[in-house]
């Protein structure tokens, strides 16, 4: 097997105090490359930031990643490590600085102030699916990391990313990407003027088999409309969305399947496990300033659906009908977010007070686990209706001077 070549770049450090050395004029046959400019984050936080853990990824810097998984946006956050299994159309795995955070158990994510985990989910407690989410879309993100921040309230311990979705495109733009193992992806977006604001509407449709035997035929499906008026300190804006992504799941195979040629290293036991979700939201942001005063309201509803097939044994519980299980999650959903902040000055010290509240409402009308063969159910493990009511305040004064 031929090894890839190995590329090592040197860097020569350079003391402040000392004079750099006198390249002298370029030696005969000696080529100048031309001045490369390497951009970092998206602005300088030094003296704005309260945390050198709070930063902000602009949308070029989103871009610039090359994403294998649409939850890949997230490793913009310094110390975030994102894995998948199980199929691409489930959320993936998070890990901050060596903690496992599961599906998005302790790290809160947000669109537009819309909370995306969710809380007593069927497969996973803080259930965050980012495959909504369309990159092109994405204006920037910002974020935040340690247990610091009293404001973000349940499933954000380890920290949060806020994705804000653009205002208005630049351009219109319509692209296909073809590549291996059956990838395929097309979308489309533009701006339009309508009235006084701005329409600005995605669409994405992708498929892909991945590298397995058995391809995991993964059909996405998103689709994107935002309504934006006023500037940057004064707006309002509507926002739509909606996903459906179904796949099929390699899930894990046994070693001593793969060592006695049962399956290759790329195969899978079963062709039965996978699933199917949709998602679809309905968002308000308002922001008005007046005098010293910053007024913030976020308010969004909206519907989720997820059946996610699995066998984590084969057939040791049920020697004749196998393992599989089918894990069901359906609910409606609603949030809404409200602040105020006040700026002023105490003995020369420019100071911020924010008082403010948030409320989010899960209705669960068929949360269920279920034995299943061949994705049909037998049997009923258990079933509940949940209704999952959140509240809190926010009250809170900082010294805006370093």
């Amino acid at each position: 097997m031929t090894r890839p070549a190995l590329l090592l770049a040197a860097t020569t450090l350079i003391s402040p105090a000392a004079d750099p050395p006198n390249p002298g004029p370029p030696a005969t046959g000696t080529t100048v490359l031309e001045e490369m400019v390497i951009q970092g984050k998206a602005e300088d936080l030094l003296g704005i930031a309260h945390s050198a853990t709070k930063g902000q990824a602009s949308q070029e810097e989103l871009m610039d990643r090359p994403l294998l998984r649409r939850g890949e946006l997230l490793e913009a956050v310094p110390g975030v490590v994102i894995t998948q299994h199980s199929g691409g159309g489930k959320a993936n795995q998070y890990f901050l600085r060596g903690f496992n955070l599961d599906h998005g158990t302790d790290f809160g994510v947000f669109l537009d102030d819309m909370q995306v985990n969710f809380r007593t989910h069927a497969h996973g407690q803080g259930y965050a699916d980012l495959n909504f989410i369309i990159p092109e879309l994405i204006g920037v993100m910002d974020y935040r990391k340690g247990p610091y921040f009293a404001d973000l309230g349940d499933l954000s311990s380890a920290g949060e990313a806020n994705y804000h979705l653009v205002n208005r495109l630049e351009q219109g733009t319509a692209s296909i990407t073809l590549g291996g193992n059956n990838y395929y992806r097309a979308f489309a977006g533009d701006s339009f003027d309508l009235g006084t604001g701005t329409l600005t509407l995605g669409a994405e449709y992708s498929r892909e088999d991945g590298p397995w035997e058995t391809g995991d035929n993964y059909h996405r499906i998103n689709g994107v409309a935002k309504y934006f008026q006023g500037t940057d300190r004064d707006f309002f804006s509507i926002t739509g969305m909606y996903y459906d992504g179904r796949w099929n799941a390699s899930d894990q195979v046994a070693r001593r399947a793969i060592r006695d040629g049962t399956v290759g290293r790329f195969g899978r036991l079963s062709d039965d496990e996978g699933g199917d979700t949709a998602r679809g939201s309905l968002q308000f942001n308002r922001q008005w300033t007046d005098g010293n005063a910053t007024t913030r309201i976020s308010a969004y509803a909206g519907y989720y659906d997820l059946d996610l097939f699995s066998n984590f044994t084969y057939f040791l519980d049920n020697p004749e009908r196998g393992d599989q299980f089918e894990q069901q999650d359906q609910r409606w959903f609603s949030g809404l977010k409200a602040s105020r902040t006040w700026d002023y000055k105490i003995s020369g010290r420019n100071v911020s007070s924010t008082l403010g509240f948030d409320t989010r409402h899960d209705w669960m009308d068929g949360i269920g686990l279920y034995k299943t063969e061949t994705r049909n159910r037998f049997e009923t493990v258990r079933q509940d209706d949940v209704h999952e009511a959140l509240g809190g305040t926010l009250r809170r004064a900082q010294c805006a001077d370093s």
